[in-house]
């Protein structure tokens, strides 16, 4: 595919894949100079870009902490809510849930399917999202 053609295209994937600290984060966060971002921080990244990044910058950036591990891997449910079902979410800013029950405010809400080409979705990290799925499957595989 010719790069003029890239503008006609609904969506695009890029998949950034690098060793730990080689600065991946910072260069996705750094696309807040021409887009808005949606960040789901499974991983503490967006520690690294409050420290690097302009004012300007982080004003584009919506963050969504979603705190997965091991025993509570909501990494994976929540996202595969956010990007399978239309429709405004509510996510609570301390579990990462969405309509979490015990969660009244602090809460951000998102509808992925109404986001313009001015919009960059960012999954901070792949590698935890693949573990949280993982853990998922686990926790209800051995709950049989």
């Amino acid at each position: 595919m010719k790069f003029d053609q890239v503008e006609n295209q609904q969506t695009q994937t890029i998949l950034l894949y690098g060793e730990s600290g080689t600065g991946k984060t910072l260069k996705v966060g750094r696309l807040a100079k021409y887009f808005n971002l949606v960040w789901f921080d499974l991983e503490n990244g967006m520690a690294t870009l409050v420290t690097h990044l302009s004012k300007e910058e982080k004003q584009k950036i919506e963050a969504i902490r979603i705190p997965d591990s091991k025993s509570n891997p909501v990494a994976i449910q929540t996202l595969v809510k956010l990007f399978t079902k239309s429709g405004k979410h509510k996510v609570c800013d301390a579990h990462g849930r969405i309509n979490c029950p015990t969660c009244k405010t602090d809460i951000t809400e998102i509808d992925l399917h109404s986001l313009d080409s001015s919009w960059i979705v960012v999954i901070d990290s792949l590698t935890q999202l693949a573990a949280s799925a993982l853990n998922y499957a686990m926790r209800n595989y051995e709950g049989e």
